[in-house]
């Protein structure tokens, strides 16, 4: 079978793309992978796996290529930057959308605000799918009178998302549980996928002081470091801990003289991207991991996965999909407690580094158990048998409409009567056809 893959690609700073390179593996045992992007340049390693084709701004888009295909799989996440062009792709070529996130606010307002400065689109999407109520939340964001935060939980839009889609695959149950009574289309959920095949033996830990503790990623201010800066800050034991930030800040010079007021000099270290094989060594030595989202958009979380993978135990936000995680497989932190909850991990981290050490072994066999991309990769098989019909389908009721056009053009253009008779034919048999197709 062949499968066409839209997303962002490595090195591409969006666990999206990560996400791409670890189901591959997976996937390539069962399709003929074709990887679009719209990237100037990508991670040689994908060639291993797939082709990997282009698709240029402006050009016209691989509608019969992509035809060839008995699945196409759209990614669709909350930050614009990376996401439009799959966004407007899967406007035109309906396919399977794999939803990153329950709410997408986020991405339209960006969208529709940020890129394309297109009030009335935001707003006709907002009527569309909230009628007047959205369309007066619309027009208070639009004046600044109110930010996405404020209008996620209440107007997701995720359904403008899947407006032309087949199918949609999901990673949360919550968001599964969301669109079942509201999505028409084929819904499949399917854990987050991993390369759990690869996974390396869990590392020892130091069980004595400096205590590593690590905050890597993509982080926006969702992600909660102003809080665990100041938990560390009001600790007396602050100086047995050690924290390492990795990867991109929303605000690094907010950040630096946050540190510097706090005067966690000596504690704190941003280090930025790493190579992945020093990240990966970083991850090996860590004892306890930071993955806080508040708010969250729903999301399932590539990073959780990432933390499993290292045996590490991670401080996790109870709210959205983390809330539904087994409780002895992650920490818990509560939103309305937040500071006092990361002191609590804190201090049972220097009481007792076992029990620690215990949850983080007990979230790498969670993850083995349950995300592998081998059963991503065969839910997406199941999920093309079950489609091929309807795209046949589809595919033959647009070639029908497109030869009954030629056919009427053309019994225009010509005035005798053989002429007309034929291409009235060709039209009956045409109705005849699309008829039994549908």
């Amino acid at each position: 079978m062949r499968l066409n893959w839209f997303s962002p690609l490595p090195p591409a700073r969006t666990d999206i793309a990560n996400y791409t390179l670890r189901t591959l593996p997976a996937l390539a045992t069962r399709f003929e992978v074709t990887l679009y992007t719209n990237q100037e340049s990508w991670d040689p390693i994908l060639h291993d796996y797939a082709q990997v084709r282009r698709v240029n701004s402006g050009e016209a888009y691989p509608i019969a290529e992509l035809n060839r295909a008995e699945i196409s799989l759209f990614h669709i996440g909350n930050d614009y930057r990376f996401h439009t062009w799959i966004y407007e792709l899967s406007r035109v070529y309906p396919g399977v959308v794999v939803l990153h996130e329950n709410c997408l606010h986020h991405f339209f307002a960006g969208l529709y605000h940020d890129l394309k400065k297109d009030r009335n689109a935001y707003l006709t999407a907002m009527q569309r799918h909230y009628n007047e109520e959205g369309v007066q939340a619309g027009l208070l964001f639009w004046q600044g009178m109110c930010s996405c935060d404020d209008l996620a939980a209440r107007f997701p839009l995720t359904l403008h998302a899947l407006e032309n889609s087949v199918g949609c695959i999901v990673h949360s149950l919550r968001t599964y549980h969301y669109l079942t009574e509201q999505y028409k289309g084929a819904l499949t959920y399917a854990p987050l996928p991993y390369d759990t095949a690869t996974l390396p033996d869990p590392q020892p830990r130091s069980t004595q002081p400096p205590f590593h503790l690590v905050l890597f990623g993509y982080m926006g201010p969702n992600r909660r470091v102003e809080s665990v800066l100041r938990a560390l800050a009001e600790m007396p034991e602050k100086d047995q801990f050690q924290l390492h930030v990795f990867g991109q800040l929303w605000d690094r010079n907010y950040v630096v003289q946050m540190i510097d007021q706090l005067r966690l000099g000596s504690t704190v270290r941003l280090h930025g991207f790493l190579p992945e094989e020093m990240l990966r060594l970083r991850l090996n030595r860590a004892h306890m991991a930071f993955n806080l989202r508040y708010p969250t958009m729903g999301e399932a979380s590539g990073t959780q996965l990432r933390i499993w993978a290292h045996a590490v135990a991670g401080l996790v936000t109870r709210q959205g999909w983390y809330s539904d995680l087994p409780g002895n497989c992650v920490l818990f932190v509560n939103p309305e407690n937040e500071i006092l909850d990361i002191q609590a991990q804190l201090r049972r981290l220097l009481n007792n580094p076992r029990d620690i050490a215990d949850i983080g072994l007990r979230g790498f066999h969670y993850l083995q158990d349950h995300f592998s991309a081998e059963s991503f990769a065969e839910t997406v098989a199941r999920m093309a048998d079950t489609l091929e019909g309807a795209r046949r389908q589809r595919a033959a009721i647009q070639l029908m409409g497109s030869a009954a056009m030629a056919a009427n053009s053309w019994q225009t253009q010509h005035s005798n009567s053989m002429a007309q008779s034929i291409a009235g034919r060709v039209l009956d048999m045409l109705g005849e056809a699309a008829e039994c197709e549908s």
